[in-house]
């Protein structure tokens, strides 16, 4: 009994801490962002339309991240809806990135972008240039795996996972603010 004890005076006293839960929802975004950008432009691993698309929910943690980062010792309130908005996007990220895992299987089909490459902003000349000499990507090959489980397969472990933290993190952050805890 101990060790439960433990664990919940240990979620109890991280997950209510702002600054901690600010800095989690940065860092895991950041890193999450920064391995897709690092894959695609160092390791030559293009992006699908899905790849595209998981990360922007990484990109909107990470500005929410910041802002609890920076409000929520002064602000805990509108910080434990700043964690509730992060969990709604990590869980949009979860789905996103369980659907790619689905389209990778040949689950389902993928979306009707997959393959096409994004129109850059400015001329008919400048997209049909990005065309041709775009390479394509399609949403079910699998440029990496690894124990079997593909980047998308991670996106989505790693989503689900902070969407259950921040949740939880809202949770006890209001409750503290309240002085419920």
């Amino acid at each position: 009994m101990d060790k439960i004890t433990d664990m919940k005076q240990f979620i109890k006293t991280y997950g209510s801490n702002t600054t901690i839960m600010g800095l989690l929802v940065f860092l895991v975004s950041f890193g999450s962002l920064g391995g897709a950008l690092i894959s695609q432009y160092f390791f030559n691993m293009h992006p699908c339309v899905l790849c595209i698309y998981q990360r922007w929910p990484h990109g909107i943690a990470i500005v929410l991240g910041l802002i609890i980062l920076f409000i929520g010792t002064q602000q805990p309130k509108p910080a434990a809806f700043l964690l509730f908005l992060a969990n709604i996007v990590y869980a949009i990220g979860a789905g996103i990135a369980f659907f790619h895992v689905g389209v990778e299987h040949e689950w389902w089909e993928g979306t009707k972008g997959c393959g096409i490459p994004q129109a850059p902003a400015g001329d008919f000349e400048a997209f049909k240039e990005a065309i041709l000499n775009a390479p394509l990507a399609s949403c079910k090959d699998i440029p990496f795996q690894l124990f079997g489980i593909s980047m998308a397969g991670y996106n989505a472990i790693i989503c689900a996972g902070m969407a259950i933290i921040t949740l939880i993190g809202s949770v006890l952050v209001i409750r503290r603010a309240n002085k419920v805890l």
